[in-house]
């Protein structure tokens, strides 16, 4: 569903595509008339098993859709009966938070974005800059992955026993901000709540205290301005912040308590950089918390196993 809002956004950004982001479940129990007959229907699913993702996809050709797969596996239920498929490397993930997934597939959507619109609008954007900065994003994350480690792992050390983190971003990195609550949640077991940066001015000032955390995914963009504001009430409340931007930050960058910095990259493409971000820290506070393995949602312990059991009995998910 995250990797569904920041292709949705890169859709728009760079080929004026008007394209939305659903749930599975919402998508197959709502009543709107989305008009699936005209639309293309990209069903994001890591495993291509996942029964919800299915029925979405049975649903939309029922419709006369054109489906898309995107997913890890090769050959799989999902891929046999949709019209294309997108394989992005890696296979299954074994662990419980599905961490290599997202970062995979939003690159997959978005560098698919990014064709679609030198096909069809190509004055849009300038596409020759967007694709050079994709293709330098691996050579970065090569050459600076040690130091990235390093520093989100201080950084869970410092935060690991926050009571709660608001994680907020804009634009195509709303997504990056769901992305970065759920793995608070599921990794490290402390409650997330993301937003974008108006719903935190708007309603989480009253809020926020000593024992939350605010974290900001802010590279340049039009959220920027309204990033700035959420960045500088942390300042004003003296509460903790911690924010993920690029290496050219000079203005939200001072007003923070930790930053980790990002290559200087269109905002959208910033989303890919920053998953690696999103998921290590919370990785590292469950670590430094001594007790908590990260990897399986505490289904190593007999009644979360029972629930997830129950929920998810074989064949259901």
């Amino acid at each position: 569903q995250f990797v569904a809002i920041g292709v949705s956004s890169a859709l728009g950004n760079f080929g004026a595509w008007d394209a939305e982001s659903a749930d599975c479940a919402e998508f197959m129990i709502s009543q709107r008339d989305l008009g699936l007959a005209n639309s293309a229907v990209l069903i994001f699913s890591g495993s291509g098993r996942t029964v919800d993702a299915l029925r979405a996809a049975e649903k939309a050709l029922d419709a006369s859709a054109y489906t898309v797969a995107i997913g890890s596996v090769a050959h799989s239920p999902l891929t046999k009966i949709t019209d294309s498929a997108i394989i992005c490397a890696g296979g299954f993930d074994t662990g419980g938070s599905d961490t290599f997934h997202y970062a995979t597939r939003l690159l997959a959507g978005i560098l698919l974005a990014i064709e679609l619109g030198e096909r069809t609008d190509p004055k849009r954007c300038e596409f020759k800059v967007l694709r050079q900065q994709l293709e330098n994003i691996p050579d970065w994350l090569e050459a600076n992955t040690k130091a990235l480690d390093r520093r989100c792992r201080s950084i869970a050390r410092q935060y690991k026993n926050v009571r709660t983190v608001l994680t907020v971003g804009g634009g195509p990195n709303l997504a990056s901000a769901e992305e970065f609550a759920l793995k608070f949640d599921e990794m490290a077991h402390i409650p997330a709540k993301a937003m974008c940066p108006t719903r935190h001015i708007h309603g989480a000032i009253g809020l926020t205290d000593e024992r939350i955390l605010t974290a900001i995914i802010a590279p340049p963009g039009a959220s920027y301005p309204w990033l700035r504001q959420v960045a500088l009430a942390t300042v004003g409340l003296k509460t903790p912040s911690l924010a993920l931007v690029t290496e050219s930050d000079k203005e939200i960058a001072k007003m923070m308590d930790y930053v980790v910095r990002l290559p200087n990259l269109d905002e959208t493409l910033f989303t890919i950089p920053a998953s690696f971000v999103i998921q290590l820290i919370p990785y590292y506070c469950a670590v430094e918390q001594g007790n908590i393995n990260p990897d399986c949602q505490r289904a190593n312990i007999p009644k979360y196993a029972r629930v997830w059991m129950q929920i998810f009995p074989p064949g259901t998910h």
